[in-house]
């Protein structure tokens, strides 16, 4: 039996190359939604994504080879062998949202826990990251769960929503609207995942000018919530209706301000869009709803 100590660094090792790989897994599936298979930086991706996958198999290989158990190694290679050795890169998606993900990493990461099981549980910081990793993916697909449900959305609440309804799967404590108190006022989030002290704010851009309101919006909740003990690292996701601002804008943005690193920016671009206003007898303006849009295209 292998030393307790190398087996906790081999463990550790292999959840590291694992994260790796889904980090890479999604970037390479968000990307596989509208590129080419020319695309040449969907080809990148997939090559890295290959190599992590053999690298991870590898290790496996070595890790069960080191405690003896020749029977297990057999039976790992024959079954990654028949269901992925035709192409380990392909995707899938998950029953639980609309985002894909790599069944042949799937079963790896799964693999993992025979590792971790010899050499004691997970450390919490390392299984805390892992899970802060899938809950970024889904919000990075925040566009597709939305397009996937054909919603035209109008202000951040119905996109969070419909967020909310597929974090509570992977996320069983996820919680709606999270008070974090102040001495003059009480802020609250829009999301929270209890198990990581994660909070998430959405905001909604319809043009440039809501886009600078939309970053205003966020240094002000980083005021906000700062200084709560439960509630400790933050996602600002900005969904817009067009391309108004470039993800690497958005994060020079931030380093600029010199926001803590507990705050995360993520940008997504989707459908939607606000809806139009009439004028009242008043004067003032109010949402035109679809059937008066629909009337009015009529006559």
């Amino acid at each position: 039996m292998l030393d307790q100590k190398i087996l906790e660094s081999f463990s550790k090792n292999l959840r590291r190359l694992v994260d790796d790989a889904w980090s890479i897994c999604g970037d390479y599936a968000s990307r596989s939604w509208w590129a080419e298979e020319s695309d040449e930086q969907l080809i990148y991706l997939e090559d890295r994504l290959a190599y992590s996958l053999d690298t991870i198999v590898l290790h496996s290989k070595f890790g069960l080879e080191l405690l003896g158990l020749q029977s297990g190694r057999a039976e790992f290679l024959k079954t990654y062998e028949s269901e992925f050795g035709k192409k380990p890169t392909a995707l899938a998606m998950t029953p639980f949202s609309d985002e894909p993900i790599c069944p042949a990493l799937q079963f790896l990461t799964q693999r993992l826990s025979c590792f971790e099981a010899l050499s004691s549980a997970p450390g919490k910081k390392e299984e805390e990251e892992s899970k802060r990793g899938l809950l970024k993916r889904i919000l990075q697909n925040t566009a597709k769960i939305i397009s996937d449900r054909q919603l035209d959305p109008s202000d951040e609440n119905q996109i969070r929503d419909e967020v909310f309804n597929v974090l509570i799967h992977p996320f069983p404590d996820a919680v709606r609207d999270i008070g974090i108190a102040k001495t003059f006022q009480l802020f609250r989030p829009d999301i929270g995942i209890k198990c990581l002290g994660t909070g998430i704010e959405y905001k909604f851009a319809d043009n440039p000018d809501e886009v600078k309101r939309a970053v205003r919006g966020i240094y002000e909740d980083i005021s906000g919530y700062n200084g709560s003990n439960d509630w400790t690292n933050f996602f600002s996701v900005i969904y817009l209706t067009d391309a108004f601002i470039t993800e690497a804008q958005l994060q020079a943005e931030f380093r600029l301000s010199e926001v803590q690193d507990k705050w995360v920016p993520l940008l997504v671009v989707g459908r939607g869009g606000r809806k139009p206003k009439k004028v009242t007898k008043k004067g003032s303006s109010a949402p035109v709803s679809d059937q008066q849009l629909k009337k009015q295209s009529n006559r």
